[in-house]
């Protein structure tokens, strides 16, 4: 029989055995890993050698120099600008609708045509006709095509014949 002496040697050899068949299989294991990831990233690239794929990209695609980005003007900087301020502060406005005021000595008929030279007509209030409201305030709630409040404003605040123009402001008011 086998002496204690040869049992530990024969445990011993067992165990490194077990270590080494480990050591082998963990690496294959993140080897494999490693293939698969790396085919995974390369199928989703175009073949270096396909002069097929070659031709179809530079057609379909102009290269970014060839590009023309439209610029923006300086009234829809503005108006972004705005809009971005007024949605930071939470301002509530009513949709489709700007207050445009004059100087004092402007008529009534005379801001009229001023609003009507930018094709905007004003809106009547059922409670104050305009001729009253302007004889009081100077101002006219001008109807401007809805999402175009801040276009509008950026473009009239610029027209010497206004004094102010802004955002027909909602006001909560508690009690």
């Amino acid at each position: 029989m086998v002496n204690e002496r040869g049992k530990n040697i024969i445990i011993i050899v067992l165990l490194l055995i077990i270590a080494v068949m480990g050591f082998y299989m963990l690496n294959n294991k993140k080897s494999a890993e490693y293939k698969a990831e790396n085919e995974v990233a390369t199928s989703a690239l175009p073949a270096a050698d396909s002069t097929e794929t070659k031709n179809e990209t530079s057609s379909d695609t102009p290269p970014l120099s060839d590009i023309e980005v439209p610029e923006a003007s300086p009234d829809q900087v503005c108006a972004v600008s705005l809009e971005k301020d007024t949605n930071t502060k939470g301002t509530k406005y009513q949709k489709g609708t700007i207050l445009v005021s004059f100087p004092k000595e402007t008529s009534l008929s005379s801001a009229e045509n001023v609003v009507s030279s930018y094709n905007l007509t004003f809106a009547n209030d059922e409670n104050a006709p305009a001729s009253e409201s302007f004889a009081a305030n100077h101002f006219l709630t001008a109807n401007v095509p809805e999402g175009e409040e801040f276009l509008y404003i950026c473009k009239l605040k610029k027209d010497t014949r206004i004094s102010h123009v802004g955002l027909n402001v909602i006001f909560d008011l508690h009690q």
